[in-house]
């Protein structure tokens, strides 16, 4: 299978097609994203105005993230509500709008973004802007998501070339994967707890926080599993792909995917349904019985 079209809910959205302005990918939901979010995407294509056929997405370990969103989308009732923890420009809450848009239009969405890297966080509201959804209608929140509220120092730069600015530990420990001339900086930190304090349900969660998940996600999981009917994360080390795994196990929570770490490095191939395909870390996808 090359894509994803095959693929029973990911059929459910018809892919789109129209006129694309010059500077913007654009992708199957008709999703646009301004070129200078991502080094190397002004090309030659994505530079000038055209009209656009995009097709569905090539088979790779993000298919199980669009899977485990649109199928949210599809089960929900009356409103969809998302959260996405290191939202950088909000990729993955504009697909959902998109989405909805495209299958649900009757669904009342509202979503929270996360993001503590300055110039993601600018863009994050410009990726709103570009593709017609009002960020002053959703709770867009400059910061990092922790175990505990407080403050957090966080590495920040290289906007376009990288995505995966994260949480020093306090005691210098962990990553060291650092670019050349990025910059420490103090950021508010807040924790699953007061994050969700605002929401009664929530549809979908989306974890990408760089490590963080292995506190965060132990911390907040007991509010999670009283308010949040389906999860997504990206682990982030064998150890933590384990605590990630056994925090929501220990709630009852069903896992419906889970890949990576099949070997000892980040990256491996590992032949899933979809056929093989090379992870870059782990992916854990979850649904919550209790809601």
């Amino acid at each position: 299978m090359q894509d994803i079209s095959a693929d029973p809910i990911c059929r459910e959205f018809t892919p789109w097609h129209g006129h694309a302005p010059a500077y913007f990918d654009v992708n199957f939901l008709g999703q646009l994203t301004d070129v200078s979010f991502n080094a190397g995407w002004a090309d030659a294509e994505r530079v000038r105005e055209r009209d656009a056929w995009p097709p569905y997405p090539q088979i790779n370990e993000e298919i199980f993230e669009w899977r485990h969103m649109l199928s949210a989308i599809l089960e929900a009732h009356d409103t969809f509500t998302m959260i996405e923890a290191g939202c950088g420009y909000g990729r993955w809450l504009v697909s959902a709008a998109c989405a909805i848009r495209r299958r649900r239009p009757e669904l009342v969405f509202s979503c929270m973004g996360i993001e503590a890297e300055p110039m993601h966080f600018h863009w994050l509201h410009k990726h709103f802007l570009d593709n017609n959804v009002d960020p002053n209608q959703h709770h867009l929140v400059f910061g990092a998501v922790e175990d505990l509220d407080g403050e957090a120092t966080f590495v920040t730069g290289h906007a376009d070339e990288w995505y995966g600015q994260y949480v020093v530990n306090p005691d210098g420990s962990g990553r060291i994967d650092t670019h050349e001339n990025a910059s420490l900086r103090k950021v508010p930190a807040y924790s699953l707890d007061t994050l969700l304090e605002r929401f009664e349900f929530v549809d979908y969660i989306d974890f990408d926080i760089q490590m963080s998940e292995a506190r965060a996600i132990p911390s907040g999981i007991a509010t999670m599993t009283k308010k949040v009917r389906r999860a997504f994360i990206e682990t982030h080390g064998h150890q933590i792909h384990g605590i990630v795994e056994d925090s929501f196990r220990s709630r009852g929570w069903r896992m419906v995917a889970c890949h990576g770490f099949g070997c000892p490095n980040f990256e491996c191939e590992e032949e899933t349904e979809y056929g093989l395909i090379k992870f870059y870390g782990g992916l854990q996808c979850w649904v919550n019985p209790a809601l």
